[in-house]
């Protein structure tokens, strides 16, 4: 293919974009000639390909809509969406709009419908537009004050990071000496140990032990600022998640009202219809309009009320279970939204944990593997565990770690507890061991101010 003559034009002219090929820049003669020869085939493609992209971007655009009404919860409530699906499994409501003069009767109540969900729809994005300022502002303040301590821990670590490499030199220099002087000793090279060798021992000691100290300082910092966060983090965990209940009650709380309405509305569609097509529709009989399959249904009255009672009934049924399906959604959405907020700070605390971890256990490795210090030095490590403490600077960072352990644990346990399957035999039997567990948290009163300002 690449021997045809014609090949490197119509490469260049299709594939725009190259400036070179065969380690040979493409000239602009040569794009020149390859455009021109090309011409209106490339102009068609760039045509088409334009096309699909805006035909791509229209969809896209479509389906970030749908999706935006979807995570606002009134999906179903567009334009006349709510008015059609009453009928999509009404055939009594199908055939009774057959009859009769009913179709200005259906534009005065589809109009009416129309405005309820319109209400209903606003009244959606209102409360959607509630949540994610309280959500942004959350965020805001959680990252202010997130970049404040990761930055403050970041400027200690890297003291110690800078202090610890030129400790760890001073250390080999140190240890060498010691251990040069031994080896002479040994080897008979030398009589006895150089008068400085005391020195190297102590100092040696002493710098260790001041390297240890300074990590155990960097590690007990840490953990206390972790605590201060991880308490900081619940307050306002609670606030928030208190202040989007607050939201969703309230919304839910004018759903109700906003169904109550629709009821209304399907009521009085329900009357008009009896009146239009019941009472008067023995004066239709002659219509020629009237379907044939409907013909004999118009002589009876008692049947054409009972399909217009069936038909009202499926459409009071398509209202309330939308109401329903709706307030279980909003509930669903509200504990998942808690639980999400518990798993990612349980999450960003236990890695804050493992890193603090890391960041001590490789430092005291790099002195370990720098001299060995438990077999050169007399140096005894802070005490850890269940052993006593006597020391100030010890016991303190000792007991902020307690004290975050006890939280985490009873953090992991209550995180546990909320993944647990509502009513499941497991949660019987924790609530039945903790003698009946702690009863569910209360709903906030008062009155929410239009913004929140969170403050850790």
């Amino acid at each position: 293919m690449c021997k045809d003559p014609n090949f490197m034009p119509f490469l260049v002219a299709f594939v725009p974009q190259l400036t070179m090929v065969d380690y040979m820049a493409v000239l602009s003669h040569d794009r020149e000639v390859a455009n021109a020869k090309h011409k209106p085939i490339v102009d068609r493609l760039i045509t088409t390909e334009d096309k699909l992209i805006r035909r791509a971007s229209v969809v896209e655009a479509e389906e970030q809509v749908k999706l935006l009404h979807k995570d606002a919860f009134v999906d179903g409530f567009e334009g006349d969406k709510f008015w059609y699906s009453l009928f999509e499994n009404d055939f009594e409501g199908k055939s009774i709009m057959q009859l009769g003069d009913t179709e200005d009767i259906q534009i005065v109540y589809k109009e009416l419908f129309r405005n309820s969900n319109r209400n209903m729809f606003d009244t959606g994005m209102q409360f959607y537009e509630l949540r994610r300022n309280e959500k942004q502002a959350y965020d805001i303040a959680v990252k202010e004050e997130m970049d404040r301590i990761q930055k403050a821990g970041n400027v200690l670590t890297e003291e110690f990071v800078e202090y610890g490499a030129a400790t760890l030199k001073d250390i080999i220099i140190l240890v060498n000496l010691k251990d040069d002087a031994e080896r002479k000793l040994q080897h008979g090279m030398i009589h006895e140990l150089p008068e400085e060798y005391p020195d190297y021992v102590t100092q040696l000691n002493d710098m260790v032990k001041e390297y240890v100290k300074k990590l155990h300082t960097v590690w007990a910092t840490l953990i206390n600022n972790e605590v201060e966060v991880d308490e900081q983090y619940e307050d306002i965990n609670d606030l928030l998640d208190r202040s989007i209940r607050e939201i969703i009650q309230n919304w839910v709380e004018q759903l109700r009202g906003q169904f109550a309405s629709l009821r209304d509305v399907e009521q009085q569609l329900f009357e008009r219809l009896i009146e239009s097509i019941v009472t008067y529709g023995e004066f239709r009989l002659s219509d020629t309009t009237i379907p044939e399959n409907l013909k004999e249904l118009v002589m009876d009255k008692d049947s054409l009320q009972n399909y217009l009672q069936l038909s009202h009934d499926k459409h009071i049924s398509v209202i309330d279970s939308t109401e329903d399906q709706l307030g279980r959604r909003l509930k669903d959405w509200q504990e998942a939204f808690s639980i999400g907020m518990q798993v990612k700070e349980y999450q960003r605390n236990r890695a804050r944990l493992e890193e603090i971890s890391h960041f001590t256990n490789t430092h005291h490795g790099y002195l370990e593997d720098t001299l060995a210090f438990v077999h050169t030095t007399d140096y005894i490590p802070p005490v850890r565990g269940d052993q006593e403490c006597t020391d100030p600077d010890v016991c303190k960072p000792l007991q902020w770690y307690e004290r975050l352990t006890k939280r985490l644990r009873a953090k992991e346990k209550k995180f546990n507890a909320s993944m647990m399957p509502k009513g499941s035999k497991i949660e019987a039997k924790e609530k039945a061991r903790e003698g009946g567990g702690e009863g569910a948290d209360g709903e906030s009163g008062g009155t929410k101010e239009a913004e929140s300002t969170f403050v850790l």
